[in-house]
């Protein structure tokens, strides 16, 4: 676990966007979404992206999704068939990610897909500005619903100055569901819509990753310079860390309960 926390602190430093361009944080996305075909590892390295600390169900989808990977192209020799050695491998994995990302490339006039299809949803009551758990449309925005009812005639909130009530208009599926998912605690979501990244231009891969990564550049015992690649991300002396800024990507060990959480981030 120390080996996965030291590589990607150093793997989010570098990919932060006080240091990397939307176009190349586009790509990395990219690849990680081919290698762990994981939509909330994709959302919580955007997290990161963004200088956030992602929450609890965020560690468990990374952590976990960049172990089922490291599982599948760590050769066991390696760690002495010792599977709580696998996170060693985590800074060879991260370091093909940049290297990769490197030679991605879009047409200009094309919007960048992975970033597009991550929306942010806001759950506040527009009125008051605390999370809404029951969510109700308004002209104004979404207020909660014990909130709409205190402002309807009759209720305690109810104003008797001629004016008309405030009125509900339909409220989007995706968007109830989402308030509803996240029951009042949390006051913005960051939600990747798969739907529209399939509607978007591609990258030349078609979605394919042998095309992005060769089997043989799996194998980590051959430790080819396309694994660590021409990027500061072979090492870092621990004084390099202090200039970073402080994220925390802390990670408990026994994460499956956050995993009930991770419906949310599939939308």
């Amino acid at each position: 676990m120390a080996m996965l926390l030291s590589a990607l602190r150093v793997f989010t430093g570098l990919i932060n966007a006080k240091r990397m361009e939307d176009q190349q944080q586009d790509a990395v996305l990219h690849v990680i979404y081919l290698l762990t075909r994981f939509p909330p590892a994709v959302r919580a390295v955007h997290t990161l992206m963004n200088g956030k600390s992602p929450r609890p169900c965020e560690q468990a989808a990374l952590a976990q999704a960049v172990y089922q990977v490291l599982k599948d192209i760590v050769p066991m020799p390696l760690v002495k068939s010792d599977t709580g050695r696998i996170f060693e491998g985590a800074r060879l994995l991260f370091g093909l990610i940049l290297e990769k990302a490197k030679h991605l490339k879009l047409a200009e006039s094309v919007r960048l897909p992975y970033i597009s299809s991550l929306k942010i949803f806001d759950l506040r009551n527009t009125f008051t500005m605390e999370p809404i758990f029951s969510a109700v449309q308004t002209p104004f925005g979404l207020v909660e619903a014990g909130y709409y009812e205190a402002l309807q005639d009759g209720g305690v909130l109810y104003w008797k100055s001629g004016e008309v009530p405030l009125s509900a208009l339909p409220l989007e599926n995706r968007t109830n569901r989402i308030t509803l998912l996240c029951g009042g605690m949390v006051p913005q979501v960051t939600v990747f819509d798969l739907n529209s990244l399939n509607s978007m231009p591609q990258y030349p891969d078609k979605g394919d990753v042998d095309p992005v990564t060769m089997s043989r550049e799996y194998d980590l015992s051959f430790k080819t310079p396309c694994l660590s690649g021409p990027r500061p991300s072979t090492s870092k002396s621990p004084k390099c860390l202090d200039s970073l800024e402080t994220i925390k990507i802390t990670f408990a060990y026994s994460l499956l309960p956050q995993m009930l959480e991770l419906k949310l981030l599939t939308m």
